[in-house]
């Protein structure tokens, strides 16, 4: 609870962007493909796509962290 000092984000290497990357779109396609009704709205999916594509251009780091 609070401000932790100690927490230092996780920094997420190369190699866990590009399986981030590859790895959504097939799921996006399959999970729209098996549902029959259009309850979910999957943009965000191809929306973190293209962030994910964007920091790695870009040559960004992208860190993960608890706050």
């Amino acid at each position: 609870m609070g401000w932790k000092w100690d927490n230092i984000p996780y920094l997420i290497n190369q190699s866990e962007l590009d399986w981030f990357i590859t790895k959504i779109p097939p799921i996006n396609k399959n999970e729209k493909e098996s549902l029959k009704d259009e309850i979910w709205n999957y943009n965000c999916f191809s929306d973190l796509v293209l962030f994910l594509n964007f920091v790695k251009e870009n040559e960004m780091e992208l860190r993960i962290s608890y706050e």
